[in-house]
């Protein structure tokens, strides 16, 4: 398994969401746990076996690169064959298997992020894989950003491709959060809240954030900020309040794994 070198600032099936929700106002105040069901996310070793043998395409940034390294950690650990690992590339095949990843657009510019994501599908990949997926990080979406207006352009970008690619499976994945940041994790929850309405029926939404927020025990991690609630990162999954450790790589790599495996277009 490769490793990577991090970036500075980036990065479910049978999870409960809770939409974002108006409250009486108040302060800002420190995240606490809320009750919510225990979610099993133990891919089975047949699940790992199937996402290996796909093709995928992965646009990222460091917390995609956490979680490929999660998934390494995965498949050792497992001892199943894990997938092949490659830097995308136009003279990948259409044909075997392999997992590429590639950086998209610059941290904190989503649209280059969108943009970069259907040039490479347009550039080649949308022919060659058989499953597609990329990720805005958490600097992407804060409290300044417009979330109708990018969720409107991400939007329109996934269902072009998805016409024009219809043998793809392409997933959509939320936006990850931060273990702080109140006021941005506010707007992150509102963006997220438009992916889970627009994209939870297709099966193919992979909820990071949910994840993310999700303690080993099922209560989610969540904090009110000017009379709008929100949901934090689980200390216990981060290194530094953004990024994953060890704990929260190997969690979201599971989830993902399990999601890629089922994926169908």
């Amino acid at each position: 398994m490769r490793h990577f070198t991090m970036l500075a600032a980036c990065t479910m099936a049978g999870l409960t969401v809770v939409a974002s929700t108006t409250l009486p106002a108040t302060a800002a105040v420190t995240p606490r746990a809320t009750a919510a069901p225990v979610t099993t996310l133990a891919t089975t070793n047949a699940e790992l076996l199937t996402a290996a043998k796909k093709r995928v395409l992965f646009g990222h940034q460091s917390v995609g690169a956490n979680i490929i390294e999660g998934m390494g950690t995965l498949y050792r650990a497992r001892g199943v064959t894990s997938p092949v690992y490659r830097s995308w590339s136009n003279s990948l095949p259409s044909t075997g298997r392999y997992f590429a990843d590639a950086y998209i657009g610059a941290n904190g510019d989503p649209l280059s992020k969108i943009r970069a994501f259907v040039a490479l599908m347009r550039g080649g990949a949308g022919t060659r894989v058989n499953v597609a997926a990329m990720k805005l990080c958490f600097v992407d979406v804060t409290a300044g950003t417009n979330v109708t207006s990018l969720f409107a352009s991400y939007k329109v970008s996934m269902a072009n491709l998805h016409t024009r690619y219809p043998k793809v499976a392409l997933l959509y994945l939320t936006v990850p959060l931060t273990t702080d940041s109140p006021a941005d994790n506010v707007k992150r929850q509102r963006f997220n809240a438009l992916m889970r309405t627009n994209y939870a029926s297709t099966g193919r939404l992979f909820d990071l954030a949910a994840l993310e927020s999700t303690k080993p025990t099922g209560a989610r991690v969540t904090g009110v900020y000017n009379g709008a609630r929100y949901y934090a990162m689980y200390a216990g999954y981060s290194s530094d309040g953004g990024h994953l450790n060890a704990a929260g790589e190997r969690r979201l790599a599971d989830a993902f794994m399990r999601l890629i495996a089922r994926a169908i277009p």
